[in-house]
């Protein structure tokens, strides 16, 4: 499915990964990286964008992998950027 137009543009798609959601019952999410904007931007699956966008201190972010919180915890996830030469952040919602 193609993104409404009026959401979020993004130029340079280094990454891309899907995130489940808590609850069984409901739709997941698809993360987004952008390479040049260095910014990572959610989506739900019909195409809505869910804000805030994130900016990352990446220098050249290549790709992105959704995984479950720290320790057990409820909530977000946590998500893993990657980016050359050898450089795997993590983030995580407060």
């Amino acid at each position: 499915k193609q993104l409404p137009a009026n959401n979020a543009r993004i130029e340079d798609l280094a990454g891309i990964a899907y995130a489940p959601d808590a609850d069984p019952d409901a739709d997941g999410r698809l993360v987004l990286l952008s390479a040049q904007e260095r910014m990572v931007l959610v989506y739900t699956l019909n195409g809505t964008l869910v804000p805030p966008t994130l900016r990352v201190d990446a220098r050249r972010p290549q790709g992105i992998a959704v995984v479950p919180p720290r320790g057990g915890a409820h909530g977000a996830a946590c998500f893993l950027l990657f980016a050359p030469p050898n450089v795997l952040q993590e983030y995580c919602a407060p």
